[in-house]
């Protein structure tokens, strides 16, 4: 095999390619001649969509978590053994049966784009995940999953100046809970993938951040414009803009912490993840790990990760009485209110969220200290 197309069959780092995961003989390129494998593999390469290239790759780091975190070995192809294995570990993880399904059916497809049977259809399997689906579901309150409040944004914050970890660290995991609440962003449009590598197409880089001025409601404010990129309801490749505007006098204001944070790394190349720090770079399971140790702790009836930053500031805005057409737009909470928040344009969108801004500040101001006594032991 020639050696370009040995270098596509194990494919691109960025989607995913890794040792174990690809093999190098690929079926397809079987009686093609060598002048003609490299065109064949350019082919192969475009034939699948971003997004399923992208599901190879969160399919591959699912599975090194696993191998990780449970001492397994699961090189491709799998057999019976592998794929029961993969499953009692993602049942270990408390994730729903139908996302388990999920993840073993792109395993499933992972083996046949690469042209390879998978060899573990069964009865054996099927009762297996029947048993999954059986198992009792976690009631212990501890274990549920809570809204971010300022109330839990002020114990985090506390915890987190109080902790030995290095400055440049807490300040870097301050910033990313600051915008991922006011901001209302999903971790994957704000967060690299893993500690020790990123996408440049998806996760956000320092050269996606600018503090820009403008007027809004007759005012000049700073606020930040981020380009976030490959958004989960935006299926082509591109970027849309998202503004997030400064909480004056709160403690969480996003401009502020991520400010503090850029002027502590004046020397990061722009093209390098915006949230890295001398450790490695902040990733989604990172951050969930941060939150666990600070907040676990103290918090008397659940956790926080990192979808609670979402979910707690659109809940506490739909208190407020903000309107659900608001919320969907601004948070582009699906497909429709994605076109929407496009359509708005900036200077609505400004003007609409220094109405929310107000709106956040007042509530933490009359809240937070009850939530936190409700809230920590």
């Amino acid at each position: 095999m020639c050696q370009a197309a040995r270098q596509i069959l194990v494919a691109p780092a960025k989607y995913g390619g890794h040792n174990g995961m690809y093999h190098n003989d690929h079926p397809a390129l079987l009686g093609i001649a060598p002048s003609l494998q490299p065109q064949l593999v350019a082919v192969l390469n475009t034939s699948l969509a971003n997004s399923t290239w992208k599901g190879i790759k969160n399919i591959k780091l699912s599975i090194e978590r696993m191998e990780s975190k449970y001492a397994l070995n699961l090189p491709l192809p799998w057999g019976r053994s592998e794929v029961v294995n993969y499953i009692l570990a993602l049942s270990m993880e408390k994730l729903a049966p139908s996302t388990i399904r999920v993840y073993v059916s792109r395993v499933a497809s992972l083996h046949k784009n690469m042209g390879m049977c998978p060899g573990w259809q069964g009865d054996d399997i099927r009762m297996l995940m029947r048993g999954v689906a059986n198992l009792p579901k976690n009631s212990d309150p501890a274990k549920q999953r809570l809204a971010v409040t300022p109330a839990v944004l002020r114990v985090l914050h506390s915890r987190l100046s109080s902790s030995p970890a290095p400055d440049l660290t807490k300040k870097m995991v301050w910033a990313a809970c600051c915008l991922l609440y006011v901001g209302s962003l999903r971790s994957c449009e704000l967060l690299s993938p893993s500690r020790y590598s990123f996408d440049p197409t998806s996760t956000l880089r320092r050269c996606d951040v600018e503090l820009a001025k403008d007027l809004v409601n007759g005012r000049r404010i700073k606020y930040l414009r981020l380009s976030v990129k490959n958004p989960k309801e935006f299926r082509q490749a591109g970027t849309v803009i998202v503004e997030i505007l400064p909480c004056p006098g709160m403690f969480f204001c996003p401009v502020t912490a991520l400010t503090d944070f850029m002027r502590y790394t004046p020397g990061y190349p722009r093209s390098m993840p915006l949230f890295r720090s001398e450790e490695a770079l902040l990733s989604r399971d990172w951050l969930n790990k941060i939150l666990k140790e600070h907040l676990d702790p103290v918090l008397t009836y659940g956790v926080v990760r990192t979808h609670g930053f979402r979910a707690g500031l659109t809940s506490a805005l739909a208190k407020c009485g903000v309107s659900d057409d608001t919320l969907q737009s601004l948070g582009r909470w699906h497909s429709q209110a994605y076109r929407s928040y496009i359509k708005m344009g900036r200077n609505l969108r400004l003007s609409t969220q220094q109405e929310l801004v107000s709106k956040i500040s007042e509530m933490a101001e009359t809240n937070w200290g009850v939530e936190t006594t409700l809230l920590v032991q």
